[in-house]
């Protein structure tokens, strides 16, 4: 069975590059910033849970994800999910390599905001912001985005008037935690 993003990809495909702007009026781009609009499909203020280290109830109110400019590229199925091919290198058997030796991958840069409002035991509550920069890349080919250094994967629709991002985190043993939706309009003139 194809994985759900590979499915959603192919679908995504056909539908996607109505909406995107282009970087050298050839190649598409993404960039630009989104607003968060749902997590795990339910509008904003959403999604209530129980903190397991404070036990304060978090809320999410509010997100954006600010993409800068980043060639598609094509991702690859690895052991650990799907990723760019730039993160993906080929390692001969027996090489040790530190985290030093690393290759960078991803060629644009992201800033994702999440505002949270923490109730706490007592009654009182604040609000916070989770504030996370890296890397990111994209495919449109493959119709997947990943925020490298969070990490996060998803899918990337760019439908026409709009585009919608949606990511989640991602490790080895797959996918996990809400999926948050992000989109952004078109400028209005």
């Amino acid at each position: 069975m194809a994985p759900r993003f590979v499915r959603r990809g192919v679908l995504l495909s056909v539908l996607m590059l109505g909406g995107c702007k282009s970087i050298d009026g050839n190649t598409p781009s993404i960039a630009g910033p989104y607003d968060l609009a749902t997590v795990d499909g339910h509008a904003l203020p959403c999604c209530a849970q129980l903190d397991s280290a404070s036990g304060d109830r978090v809320t999410t109110i509010a997100g954006t994800l600010l993409l800068g400019d980043a060639a598609p590229e094509t991702f690859v199925a690895t052991p650990a999910g799907w990723y760019p091919s730039s993160c993906v290198h080929l390692v001969p058997s027996g090489t040790t390599i530190s985290i030093s030796g690393t290759p960078t991958c991803g060629d644009g840069e992201f800033t994702l905001t999440l505002v949270q409002q923490m109730d706490h035991d007592n009654g009182s509550s604040d609000t916070t912001s989770l504030v996370y920069h890296g890397k990111y890349a994209w495919s449109d080919r493959d119709a997947l985005i990943k925020l490298v250094d969070v990490p996060m994967v998803g899918a990337v629709s760019l439908r026409s008037p709009s585009t919608e991002l949606d990511v989640r985190h991602s490790n080895v043993t797959g996918e996990y935690g809400p999926v948050y939706a992000f989109k952004r309009e078109p400028p209005v003139g």
